[in-house]
């Protein structure tokens, strides 16, 4: 369930919730304040809809497609569909450097522009190289490869999100950055490995244009799962026919991290998030992450 606006609540602790003009303000408690990056940030609400639908009565509309439609390449729109497209041989539109095109103000054209970084950008720029070389294999049967060998280092100092990224990946090149990639070690799924960049984060709007109030991208997700009435972790448990825990050590050996969910939630692991949860518990054997 989630708290109503004057049941605020973050992690477990109480905060206050402004939702004057459509947005919310998270406030970071006294308590964790000086550990937190930004100790309070701005967002929009989810506006929640009727569904029509007998068995889930509402739900939330999202102004974009699914991912799995493509629509990060070709776009939700037909003004995005037409901007990405060359209108020839079927092809999109990418830069002669092999990396994604971009407009006068310097935002990608790609399908969806908010929020990105320079690893998404590659990404993208790798799956319209695919779809055109489809294109090219379907017009003359041939399908070329290439193969590169060439290793990056990065640099602390250089910046990986938004326009910034976008610059520092054209420096750089797809080739070096995409074989940099390959050789990067994953981060651990565990708690308290949360990206620290990805806790001061600038967001876009749906021009790729950076909005004024930057978001901590752990606490907006917990709070996105609580707003939109995601299954708590041991309801998730129940649904797949799991045995749901009945105390903190039952999730975890890390003394440390009992002790941390004992002083959010005390002894009610019935309120124990689902991130926090897949982050906290005991890997199976073989786990990479």
């Amino acid at each position: 369930m989630i708290p109503s606006i004057s049941e605020g609540n973050f992690f477990g602790k109480n905060v206050l919730l402004d939702d004057q003009k459509d947005k919310v303000e998270l406030i970071a408690p006294n308590e964790v304040a000086d550990k937190c990056p930004l100790s309070s940030f701005k967002f929009f609400k989810t506006k929640e809809v009727p569904t029509g639908f007998y068995e889930m009565k509402t739900g939330t509309i999202n102004t974009r497609t699914p991912w799995w439609d493509g629509s990060a390449l070709y776009g939700s729109t037909m003004a995005r569909l037409q901007k990405v497209r060359t209108f020839k041989d079927g092809k999109l539109k990418i830069s002669e450097d092999g990396l994604l095109l971009h407009d006068q103000d310097g935002i990608a054209v790609t399908g969806d522009v908010r929020n990105s970084w320079a690893g998404v950008s590659l990404l993208e720029a790798l799956f319209i190289k695919e779809h055109n070389s489809v294109c090219e294999a379907i017009k003359l049967w041939i399908v070329g490869k290439k193969n590169s060998r060439t290793h990056l280092g990065t640099s602390e100092e250089q910046s990986w999100e938004g326009l910034k990224g976008e610059r520092t990946l054209s420096e750089i090149g797809f080739t070096r950055q995409m074989v940099s990639m390959g050789h990067q070690a994953c981060g651990a799924l565990v708690l308290w490995n949360y990206p620290r960049w990805l806790r001061n984060h600038v967001v876009q709007d749906m021009e790729g244009k950076e909005r004024p109030d930057p978001v901590d991208l752990a606490a907006l997700e917990v709070y996105r799962d609580r707003e939109r009435k995601f299954a708590r972790y041991n309801q998730l448990r129940r649904a797949l026919l799991l045995i749901p825990i009945s105390k903190w050590e039952d999730l975890t050996d890390d003394k440390e991290a009992i002790q941390a969910l004992g002083e959010v939630h005390g002894d009610d692991v019935e309120k124990l998030d689902l991130l926090v949860g897949l982050m906290a518990e005991k890997k199976i054997k073989g786990f990479y992450y």
